[in-house]
């Protein structure tokens, strides 16, 4: 029987400081942000970077059993898709775009990745 491997699902969103408390937001507060409660895990200029205070579910990488890069994952497409578009309209004005550059995740490559994401799984960043 193959193994799964299963993705424990909690976020990490770089936001503009407008969307939380403004400056007076500090590391270790606790936000509430489309309608979840977020640690504040960085301040920095405008910007913080918020963590999930709790599970919010628990997914597969990718749905299917394969050598597969962070690019090309079921979870990426997920988060970045309907994890994301459960935000509004004005609570994504605030998730800040983050570039992320991972290794190479392929049979026959080594090479990094650089990918634009609006929410980053725990691990990635």
């Amino acid at each position: 029987m193959r193994k799964l491997i299963a993705f424990i699902l909690a976020i990490v969103l770089a936001l503009s400081l407008t969307a939380c408390g403004g400056d007076s937001l500090k590391v270790g507060d606790t936000v509430q942000f489309g309608e979840l409660d977020w640690l504040v895990l960085a301040v920095e200029g405008d910007k913080a970077l918020l963590l999930s205070k709790d599970l919010l579910e628990m997914r597969r990488y990718h749905d299917v059993y394969t050598w597969i890069t962070w690019e090309d994952s079921d979870i990426r497409q997920y988060l970045n898709g309907e994890f994301y578009n459960g935000f509004s309209a004005e609570e994504k004005g605030w998730i800040v775009e983050t570039s992320l550059l991972t290794g190479g995740y392929s049979e026959d490559s080594k090479s990094s990745i650089d990918t634009t994401d609006n929410n980053i799984p725990v691990g990635q960043q």
